[in-house]
């Protein structure tokens, strides 16, 4: 039994080899078919010219990390239609996507007049990266050359793995015919370039189908040779080639060309430059340059003018085309460096609409081949460089963070909750009942609930709301500090309290204990570099601040030669607004609504210090520990007080407001306010 046993899994195992064996022996034609190519600054598929106008798409949902692959091919085909609707041709991926993806791409373009082609990207291994691996070192090259052995078998549907692989990853289904081509490596940051100079001393590379030009730099070597690695196997193992690109850092091809460095010779230049790698005569497709940009993370890029002028001198600077692989606009309250203004810290979705549909017009007039919009869903997993402290990083995809707005990338919005369930501050407060009622106090009403984004407040007056009213909601989050009174405000509490919630019809705010105060905290740690042993705080100070977040750091410009201080935005304040995606008047960073006789408002979880709502985790004593921990907590405690213009007032006494943890988020799909802009636009005759 034993030796049937052995013999049956060996003859499985040459099954699944002679498979892949017959698989590639298909595809040994004695011509090279070319699936796409370059001619001049034209991309072609085949015989067509294309002016690639795309969107780039990940696997992941609310709940799953990349790698997970939550994406099913249901979803898939759902977002393929949406996507086709917007009138784009291209998506593209930067790595390897699971088996439901290429299925749902063959099956949507069957029988499609106009199918969506695919930039098939084939990344590094950025944590090895991060970690300090050298990009040419033999763990980062020889995971690499991998790697593009198993995408390039994969989209020819002949990728059978090791028995102990996961089923995800077998790829039967033949998608090549609408891959255009593929993007080799990741956008290197400056520091890893300069440490693989270091680290390496390369010759000239003169592959068979790719090679480096003379005076080209030891990483532009290196992505020739990796480069010619990937045409030589697919056109020996398929006979097939298509085009290759190379995504390059944007920051400093950007200095290059805006300070007028169009001379290679003026200026040393510190990026990944496509001009200094060249294809041969055996490989018929080309070369592209590809190139992220960021919308409004550059001072440079402020309207239709300077983008227009940008794209220009990029593109004539490339002999090359050049497609911009990835332009991006966040929305949310919070935009980070992508704000517009240090007046106004958020970016709403009717704001990323226009400022993406500028953009693509800039792109379209330059000249280059095209555009791709980065990107297709939000994405909760994700931390940005001013909140990575703040939160738990390998929870953070249970729940969504509107303090982050790497987060908000998308045209499809995952919205918390069920459909039905979902309190948006409006003119209407049906979704509210009996039950939400937390405390009540001669008719007024204090109701709260929760989802995997806010914290909802409903405050019900027993009188219409005068101009001249102040709703006070005050929240006692941690057992660490706090104070149980506000002289500046004429308040009392019966517990410590952490947080304060002003309201009014204008100038309302969220205001945090000076003990309790991240940012006050990283401040003196970081820019100021003071001990946290003598930061001037006290655990039961009367002192409140407004809550703030770093917006952009500080940094140094080459063309003035001065350094730019580093800014911060008051995210606590409150935005007055309808929250409502349905109505007319519906603006989406919209934090409170007025109506005559209530206030509806929803607090982000992390403007309240919580570092994971899903475990009940909040920021512990970071002056004790000097770093964020976290602490868990079962409650808070929330109590209001509401002042007329006469300086009476009324109070609900501080109430326990329990909490319950989750383990798989809740959510739904919205396509927000810039999708239906954007479809408008791309739609034009």
């Amino acid at each position: 039994m034993k030796k049937f046993l052995i013999f049956s899994i060996f003859t499985f195992f040459f099954v699944l080899i002679g498979i892949n064996f017959i698989g590639k022996m298909a595809y040994n034609k004695k011509d090279i078919n070319i699936l796409s190519k370059i001619i001049g600054k034209e991309v072609l598929a085949g015989d067509d010219k294309v002016s690639i106008n795309g969107i780039n798409i990940s696997s992941t949902k609310p709940g799953s990390f990349p790698g997970d692959f939550k994406a099913n091919k249901e979803d898939y085909i759902r977002w393929f239609k949406d996507i086709e609707e917007l009138n784009l041709n291209c998506l593209r991926v930067q790595g390897l996507m699971n088996k439901d993806f290429y299925e749902a791409l063959y099956e949507f373009n069957l029988n499609n007049k106009k199918p969506l082609y695919l930039l098939q990207g084939i990344s590094l291994n950025e944590v090895a990266i991060d970690d300090g691996e050298d990009i040419q070192g033999e763990k980062v090259s020889d995971e690499l050359k991998k790697n593009i052995e198993t995408t390039v078998d994969a989209i020819h549907g002949n990728k059978i793995p090791s028995l102990s692989s996961n089923s995800k990853k077998i790829y039967e289904t033949n998608i090549s015919q609408y891959v255009i081509g593929y993007t080799i490596g990741n956008e290197l940051a400056y520091d890893d370039v300069i440490y693989s100079e270091i680290m390496n001393d390369l010759p000239e590379f003169n592959g068979e189908y790719i090679q480096s030009k003379i005076g080209a730099s030891d990483t532009e070597k290196y992505l020739s040779y990796l480069a010619d690695y990937l045409v030589e196997y697919e056109s020996k193992n398929y006979k097939e080639q298509r085009i290759i690109s190379f995504v390059s850092v944007e920051d400093d091809i950007m200095k290059f060309v805006r300070d007028g460095y169009v001379n290679k010779k003026n200026k040393e230049k510190r990026f990944i430059d496509i001009e200094n790698i060249k294809k041969t005569e055996k490989f018929k497709s080309g070369i592209m340059a590809s190139y992220n940009i960021s919308i409004l993370k550059n001072d440079s890029l402020i309207n239709n003018d300077i983008l227009h002028k940008y794209f220009t001198e990029l593109n004539k600077y490339h002999s090359v085309p050049v497609l911009i692989s990835e332009y991006s606009v966040p929305s949310g309250r919070m935009a980070g460096e992508f704000i517009k203004s240090d007046e106004n810290g958020y970016i709403t979705e009717k704001e990323q609409g226009n400022m993406l549909i500028e953009t693509y017009k800039a792109i379209k007039e330059s000249g280059c081949v095209g555009g791709i919009l980065f990107e297709w869903q939000d994405s909760w997993y994700r931390s940005s460089w001013n909140t990575k402290e703040l939160f738990i990083l390998d929870k953070s995809a249970y729940w969504s963070n509107a303090q982050v707005f790497s987060q908000n990338f998308g045209l499809i919005s995952f919205e918390p909750g069920d459909e039905k369930e979902t309190s948006y501050p409006d003119e209407s407060i049906n979704e509210w009942g009996y039950n939400d009622i937390l405390g009540s106090n001669n008719g007024v009403n204090l109701s709260m609930k929760y989802d995997e984004k806010y914290l909802y407040f409903l405050v019900e007056l027993n009188k219409p709301i005068d101009e001249q009213d102040r709703v006070y909601i005050d929240l006692d989050v941690t057992p660490n500090s706090g104070v149980n009174k506000y002289n500046e405000k004429g308040l009392t509490f019966e517990n410590n309290v952490d947080f304060i919630i002003d309201l009014g019809k204008e100038d309302s705010k969220v205001l945090v204990h000076e003990y309790y105060d991240t940012f006050k905290f990283i401040e003196n740690r970081n820019e100021l570099k003071v001990d946290p042993n003598k930061i001037d705080v006290q655990k039961n100070g009367e002192r409140f601040s407004v809550v703030r977040l770093p917006s952009k750091e500080k940094s140094y410009s080459e063309v003035t030669n001065t350094f730019k201080d580093a800014k911060s935005y008051e995210t606590g304040k409150l935005v007055l607004g309808n929250g409502n995606p349905k109505s007319e008047e519906f603006n989406s960073v919209a934090d409170y609504y007025i109506n005559n006789n209530y206030i509806e408002l929803r607090i982000p979880w992390g403007l309240l210090n919580f570092k994971d709502p899903s475990t009940k985790s909040i920021i512990d004593d970071f002056y004790k520990t000097f770093s964020f921990d976290s602490k868990k907590i079962d409650y808070i405690n929330v109590g209001v007080t509401i002042k007329n213009n006469n300086g009476e007032s009324s109070r609900i006494a501080s109430k326990r407001f329990n909490l319950t943890s989750w383990v798989k988020p809740k959510y739904h799909e919205r396509l927000k306010e810039s999708y239906y802009m954007l479809k408008e636009e791309f739609n034009k005759k």
